[in-house]
């Protein structure tokens, strides 16, 4: 049953956000910190933090497809929320995106038990 649960989640369109997400955001990650080790700058500290969550989170994805795709989809949403009020209607849409193909595998689950 948990090996049906998580092969539900490994979808090939997931993989892509996830690789996407990990290989970005990784190298966000190693940005922000050079950033402030060199102090050429400053980023905030929810930005750097949320970088590096979703970093960890696509790449838990491979390894566990259920509790990275929660991860992933819940970082999504804390940053559609984080936006909502502040950011532009592209990044807006852009995170509307993102959370909708993350919801695809619940969808599909739950038309396929109905």
């Amino acid at each position: 049953m948990i090996a049906l649960q998580q092969s539900s989640y490994s979808r090939w369109y997931l993989h892509i956000v996830a690789g996407a997400f990990a290989v970005l955001c990784g190298i966000s990650s190693i940005r922000y910190g050079w950033i402030a080790a060199v102090g050429g700058g400053s980023v905030p500290i929810l930005t750097q933090v949320l970088c590096l969550l979703f970093a960890g989170a696509a790449i838990t994805y491979f390894v566990r497809p259920r509790v990275g795709h929660h991860a992933m989809l819940s970082l999504s949403i804390v940053v559609v929320l984080m936006n909502a009020s502040t950011g532009t209607a592209a990044a807006n849409a852009f995170w509307f995106l993102v959370c909708a193909v993350l919801l695809l595998p619940m969808l599909s689950r739950r038309s396929a038990a109905s």
